[in-house]
């Protein structure tokens, strides 16, 4: 660990803990910096060692996506081993300690073959490359980036970044000899919506840029001049893309939808049966344990909190659900739900794997459609509510579905009773797009200082003990002196990235499933131009690790995305009758 030997002595003591590899981390022999990655994710392991003599990644370059976790490095080191010598990593960074802990691993990497990049927000909110992160070997523009992401949203920005990775790398595709083929592999649908729109649009090069904020890159442009769209260069060397997230899976199918078509085959595992079912667990359970730290800090308890949560009926709501109702004082009398598909019915079929939706997930349990529906009483004594929807859903009439609106805030100022003036907002979905508009309306009123007879502020909700930063405190205080306070744990983000994700033992098994169907794909590059789903799609389910059906014959329907017609007239997954599954 020469190359970390620097590092301040509490750095270190985080080092030690986060890579928790070995009981004296200094004494550690470190061939390849990424090996003792891969070597404690086993079932990525296991699955590396299956392919590794094919070398099926040779000649592919690959941008990942993902978070910057020890479990997603060693996803990467899968990725070299079987062959891939051009990796791009855009880490997506919610844990503060993760870019000092992993950075220098990082830069052990010799450049040709990985390149490394994440944003920096700053106090603001505003996004710009993190040069600190970045190697100062790297020719990236970053003031030009900056320039081009000044003022945009957290999604814009990092699809911002992607889209000048992915033009940058199609560019060295096209002058590389014998010309490669360039992949896809991210945690949330940032690029391969993009890609596939603008090719079946034949978007031009130029317009593709200003229409996603990309920065100029002339030496990109000038590889790239024989191109006359977008369509021409995606299909000569964009292999496909893999998905691992329903949020993602979901924006990748809504493109289909509006084309009949993707422009190149779409991989997932996003809807399988150990990610909708196994992964949601763990992440029901870390997202508590943050909520839990977070109320710890504050001088408050989980047990005696009363909890809305939204998206009841999901696959992590509904865990959630069931593990709060274990925890808190009064059980279920503590905890409403809130979820679309309350009050709605089908007859559809769906895999003996997946619970229904149409059935609440405890006995008893008071739900709406809507967080305004619910009584009046049940409203002013909430003071947590946990958001696990992946944010506003658009209906077939143009119209939107909210998780919480600005009203919901006015009415918990006016009317709201909670413990303490308190009302804590809790973000198990993606990105900040949970609560968008509330916190578009908290950050405006900030901004102006002043809301109605309220003067508010905000600071950092900070650990006195530990300095931890937990999230964000926006105090209002009344012209009378009476204060309300309204507290958002994460900023907004996902909290079930405050510290460690999914632990490993179970986010290694989904991980798994990932680099398997990455192989899939980079075997099948002819397949449909479509999304191919594990437990949904043969070519993408027989063979792979901890597939459900087995084998799958047919090819089954994959489930909408829920801002689509025919998913608010039906919010069921289709699913053929018949099928075996694994035990």
């Amino acid at each position: 660990l020469a190359s970390v030997s620097n590092l301040e002595a509490s750095e270190h003591q985080c080092l030690r803990s986060q890579v928790s590899f070995a009981k004296d981390v200094d004494k550690m022999e470190i061939g390849d910096p990424l090996d003792t990655f891969l070597e404690k994710v086993v079932r990525v392991n296991s699955v590396t060692r299956k392919h590794e003599a094919d070398q099926p990644l040779a000649g592919i370059s690959v941008l990942f996506v993902h978070h910057l976790t020890r479990e997603c490095l060693g996803t990467v080191q899968a990725l070299r081993k079987l062959g891939c010598k051009d990796i791009r990593c855009q880490f997506l960074g919610y844990n503060a300690d993760a870019a000092k802990v992993f950075g220098p691993f990082l830069a052990e990497v010799p450049d040709a073959e990985l390149k490394a990049y994440k944003l920096a927000e700053g106090e603001d909110g505003s996004y710009s490359i993190d040069r600190a992160f970045t190697k100062p070997s790297d020719a990236l523009p970053a003031d030009a980036l900056d320039e081009a992401m000044k003022g945009k949203d957290y999604l814009t920005c990092q699809r911002s970044l992607a889209s000048f990775l992915s033009m940058g790398m199609l560019a060295s595709c096209e002058t590389s000899e014998p010309p490669l083929k360039m992949i896809v592999i991210e945690d949330g649908g940032y690029m391969a919506p993009l890609l596939n729109d603008s090719a079946l649009r034949e978007q031009s090069l130029a317009s593709f840029r200003k229409e996603n904020s990309v920065a100029e890159d002339k030496d990109t442009d000038g590889k790239l001049a024989s191109f006359s769209d977008m369509g021409e260069l995606v299909q000569k060397h964009l292999g496909g893309t893999v998905e691992h997230t329903r949020n993602g899976y979901d924006k990748v199918q809504k493109v289909y939808l509006k084309h009949g078509k993707l422009a190149r085959p779409c991989f997932t595992i996003a809807i399988s049966y150990v990610k909708t079912q196994f992964e949601a667990l763990s992440v029901a359970d870390t997202c508590i344990n943050s909520l839990t730290n977070a109320l710890f800090s504050h001088g408050r308890n989980l047990r005696a909190r009363d909890v809305c949560v939204i998206g009841s009926r999901g696959n992590i709501g509904g865990r959630c659900i069931k593990a709060l109702s274990n925890r808190l004082n009064g059980t279920t009398t503590q905890i409403v739900g809130v979820d679309l598909k309350v009050g709605f019915t089908s007859s559809e079929p769906r895999p003996v794997w997946e619970p229904s939706p149409y059935n609440s997930v405890e006995d008893c349990l008071l739900e709406s459609r809507k967080f305004s529906d619910l009584p009046v009483e049940t409203r002013k004594k909430t003071d947590v509510i946990f958001g696990i929807t992946g944010g506003r859903q658009q209906k077939a009439d143009g119209s939107w579905d909210e998780t919480l609106v600005p009203k919901d805030i006015d009415f918990w100022l006016t009317e709201g009773e909670s413990k303490y003036n308190e009302l804590w907002l809790v973000s198990g979905s993606t990105k900040t797009k949970e609560f968008e508009l509330v916190k578009s309306f908290v950050e405006g009123i900030v901004e102006e200082g002043q809301y109605g007879e309220y003067t508010v502020v905000s600071e950092n909700l900070v650990d006195s003990l530990t300095q931890r930063d937990y999230g964000q405190i926006y105090t209002f205080t009344s012209s009378c002196g009476k204060v309300k306070t309204l507290i958002s744990v994460t900023d907004w983000k996902p909290a079930n990235f405050m510290f460690y994700g999914v632990p490993t033992e179970d986010i290694d098994i989904i991980l798994a499933q990932l680099v398997d169907v990455s192989v899939r794909l980079v075997n099948n590059l002819d397949a449909n131009n479509q999304v191919h789903a594990v437990d949904y799609d043969p070519v993408a389910t027989n063979g792979i690790i901890e597939a459900k059906v087995d084998p799958l014959k047919d090819e089954v329907m994959v489930p909408s995305p829920p801002d689509t017609q025919a998913a608010q007239d039906s919010l069921m997954t289709i699913w053929k009758v018949g099928q075996t599954y694994q035990d």
